[in-house]
């Protein structure tokens, strides 16, 4: 499947899609996103629309998106993918965002995952890489698609001029 050519399973669709083309729809989302798992404060998030665009242009990020057979923008993944630095050879996708509006959430988010990497497969990636904040933790639902935990990252906030 290319950009824009969506699966479907009951009332969602999903695809992939550019940044450039969803960027605007998607704000309303992006910002819910922030507003559920966001570690920094509310005036630190700006997200860089500019550098999404730069990365996509470069082949580096892909975006995908899950919809209602409405149309309407249920939810969304940012991937970028890049070759790993220790393994050179190996062309890893990193999950930068997913966010699926809260009464969008059942079974079919775990279908919208496994098209993801049905994609990402399909555009050279050897493995993914998927975090979960420890409040929305999702980790079943990954392990169930043959995910396998990897490492836990610690976050640590400096304050700066108090």
């Amino acid at each position: 499947m290319g950009v824009g050519e969506a699966e479907s399973v009951a009332s969602y669709t999903w695809s992939r899609a550019r940044i450039a083309d969803t960027w605007d729809e998607a704000a309303a989302l992006i910002e819910a996103n922030h507003a559920e798992t966001g570690a920094l404060p509310k005036d630190a998030f700006k997200p860089a629309k500019d550098g999404y665009l730069k990365l996509e242009e470069q082949g580096i990020a892909t975006a995908f998106v899950m919809r209602r057979t409405s149309g309407e923008l249920a939810g969304y993944a940012v991937l970028f993918l890049i070759n790993h630095l220790h393994y050179p050879s190996v062309l890893m996708a990193y999950q930068d965002a997913l966010f699926v509006r809260a009464e969008d959430r059942g079974p079919q988010v775990a279908e919208f995952l496994r098209y993801q990497d049905e994609e990402l497969l399909s555009m050279g990636a050897q493995a993914v890489i998927r975090h979960v904040k420890p409040h929305r933790d999702y980790s079943l639902l990954l392990a169930g698609l043959g995910y396998q935990k990897h490492e836990t990252s610690y976050l640590r906030v400096f304050a700066h001029g108090s």
